[in-house]
């Protein structure tokens, strides 16, 4: 018989590190399937509906965790409440786990579980690796990682302009910031320092000259409406507001959202899937982009 572990009862299990595993889902809800990623050698998925998957022990690297994701087939999120069982054997049956109840609601796909290196052994963790993904963000994080894209940002420091045309991009502004707090804690990185920039020496919603962002960090980035005059040492620039300011006011180096981005950002729900990170590569791109390309396309 498995030993039951319950979702929420535990943290972490020691697997053996030897043979192979194979991995069952176990779902009466939501079409779904199996999806592993991460393993050095190709595995290999077994009958028709990819419920059960198998890979040697020795395909665990060192160099990334690997990844069992439960992907919902039918194009709809899974329901309100919904869970999966999965089922581990090892070392040719010898031992086994059942892991009870977990938590895949409103979700197109999720990882499960997360297996990898440790001096002790092989190390299973639940989820994104002992904690719940932190957001979009780090639903991000985590896909970049597995897919072995730079996943970390490199923004260092945030400067809001905070001018009275700002006033309509709030929650654009809130979402952005949120996304980054995310996406560092979860690579485990700097969260970027915000700072309120003063507009006409105004606290909010001023008029006039816009505060320089202070110097300090390797990469800071102004969060604006308006593109600045172009500056060399200045700050990179994301711009929120119509793509074709940058064409009447050109700024090298400068990225404008879209709005299938920005709708992405602003979501609040968690059914993410493969759409979501297309919309979103262009914005990962650049906010990982490596400290030494910084400035190259100012």
């Amino acid at each position: 018989m498995p030993e039951i572990l319950s979702s929420g009862e535990w943290e972490r299990q020691i697997l053996p590190d030897l043979g192979a595993f194979e991995l069952n889902l176990v779902s009466q809800g939501t079409p779904s399937k199996i999806e592993v990623l991460g393993t050095a050698t190709k595995p290999k998925y077994l009958g028709a509906g990819r419920r059960t998957v198998a890979f040697p022990a020795k395909s665990v690297s060192e160099v990334q965790p690997v990844s069992v994701r439960v992907v919902a087939t039918g194009g709809q999120p899974f329901g309100v409440g919904e869970t999966v069982d999965l089922v581990i054997s090892a070392a040719g049956g010898g031992q086994s786990w059942m892991l009870r109840g977990l938590d895949v609601a409103g979700q197109l796909d999720t990882v499960l579980v997360r297996l990898e290196r440790a001096p002790q052994g092989l190390l299973l963790t639940p989820g994104e690796g002992g904690n719940a993904t932190l957001g979009l963000g780090g639903w991000c994080v985590r896909r970049r990682q597995e897919s072995g894209l730079p996943f970390a940002p490199t923004v260092t420091q945030i400067g809001v302009d905070t001018s009275v045309s700002m006033r309509p991009f709030k929650s654009k502004v809130a979402a952005l910031e949120r996304f980054l707090e995310e996406m560092a804690q979860t690579a485990e990185a700097v969260v970027p320092a915000v700072r309120r920039l003063r507009v006409g020496g105004a606290e909010a919603n001023g008029v006039g000259m816009l505060e320089q962002l202070p110097g300090g960090g390797d990469r800071p980035v102004l969060l604006t409406d308006l593109p600045p005059a172009p500056d060399p040492q200045g700050p990179e620039c994301l711009l929120l507001g119509p793509a074709a300011l940058t064409q009447a006011l050109p700024t090298p180096g400068a990225l404008v959202l879209s709005d299938p981005v920005w709708a992405e950002l602003e979501r609040e729900d968690r059914a993410f899937g493969p759409a979501t990170l297309d919309v979103l590569t262009p914005l990962l791109d650049w906010l990982t982009r490596p400290l030494s390309e910084n400035g190259v396309s100012r």
